[in-house]
């Protein structure tokens, strides 16, 4: 360092930064660490040109960082937003208030097709005589309700309290019921939607079928067809890949389920085979 009180020149600073680096090692946690990290960014600083005076919020200082993220990009979504279907679902398939079914399982499906355009997941709420609900799958909170410092999995939940529901409402003349209506209908969410065929078919309540196509299905799978044939037909029947209301795991529960159903009964299918042949052979067993 230099004598008589002058401030050090960049060839002095830089002969004493690699011995404050040194001497990092055997420092503890604690205020001792930061004291030393205060007195190596003054060295940089002044090697720099900067005062070093230990002002952190001079411009000097904000240069001398390493690069880092942007602010803009830190920064957390806005709760306010919300995110609405579309332009390319049309208005006669978007529900308002005040349209009238003959049944509920009519307003059901009305409303679980404008979903699927739209591009998220729906299931049955909260149901009493006079109504029913169907809102968005992301409706509401989940809490833990067990021992939280014995829980296992941290696995979030994707309930985050979005309002997007429509309630049917039963039209009762005379004490019986001939119609229901959308008694209230909101169709923001506070979440983006995924209208995507190739996402949208993940969705459970999109996972219904047409019974012709299942039954083609499970005879091409009796008929011992390979997968990718099933999905090579199906993607031509539907135009394209994304397109099949079916996955490949779709396909493969779907077989098991069919082989256990074949195998559930197979003791009494097998008793049933011998009393056949004993009544056509008396010296069968």
């Amino acid at each position: 360092m230099a004598s008589g009180g002058e401030d050090p020149g960049p060839s002095d600073v830089r002969s004493h930064v690699p011995a404050l680096v040194a001497d990092r090692s055997h420092l503890m946690q604690g205020n001792d660490v930061r004291l030393h990290d205060d007195v190596q960014r003054g060295g940089l600083q002044q090697l720099g040109g900067g005062d070093g005076g230990g002002d952190t919020g001079s411009e000097s200082t904000r240069t001398d960082r390493p690069p880092c993220v942007d602010d803009a990009h830190m920064r957390m979504p806005t709760r306010n937003v919300m995110h609405i279907h579309g332009a390319h679902v049309p208005d006669e398939m978007v529900p308002k208030f005040g349209m009238e079914f003959k049944s509920y399982e009519m307003a059901y499906a009305f409303y679980n097709k404008y979903v699927e355009h739209a591009g998220f997941n729906v299931r049955k709420s909260r149901s009493r005589a006079a109504y029913r609900e169907i809102c968005c799958s992301k409706e509401g909170k989940n809490k833990y309700r067990g021992d939280e410092t014995k829980r296992e999995r941290r696995r979030g939940s994707a309930r985050i309290g979005c309002r997007a529901y429509v309630r049917v409402r039963n039209v009762v003349i005379e004490g019986e019921v001939v119609s229901v209506v959308f008694d209230d209908v909101v169709v923001q969410h506070n979440h983006p939607l995924t209208p995507s065929p190739s996402a949208v078919k993940h969705m459970r309540s999109h996972k219904q079928r047409g019974d012709t196509l299942i039954e083609f299905v499970d005879t091409m799978q009796q008929c011992r067809e390979p997968q990718s044939s099933i999905m090579g037909v199906l993607s031509d029947m539907h135009g394209d890949r994304e397109s099949i209301p079916f996955t490949t795991r779709d396909l493969e529960n779907r077989k098991a389920a069919n082989v256990c159903e074949g195998n559930a009964d197979d003791i009494s299918k097998l008793l049933r085979f011998f009393n056949e042949c004993k009544k056509d052979n008396p010296k069968f067993y």
